[in-house]
């Protein structure tokens, strides 16, 4: 099967590096996953930003209390 998949060199070292040991494979999926998340969650946010810009509670401009 890794003939198959695998056919050239650098195949071959990855299905060696990573496919090969149950344990490095799963290590390898869930650090994928987690960067992946990282990525996705900090473009989500960047585009939600920018679509409402202005709109937020932070943004709001609190006119000074006038003392008496």
């Amino acid at each position: 099967m890794s003939k198959q998949l695998f056919g050239s060199a650098l195949g071959g070292a990855v299905y060696r590096a990573v496919f090969q040991s149950n344990p490095v494979y799963i290590a390898f999926c869930l650090t994928g996953a987690f960067v992946g998340e990282q990525i996705y969650d900090k473009a989500v946010n960047a585009m939600w930003q920018s679509g409402n810009k202005g709109k937020f509670f932070e943004d709001i401009k609190i006119a000074p209390k006038d003392e008496e």
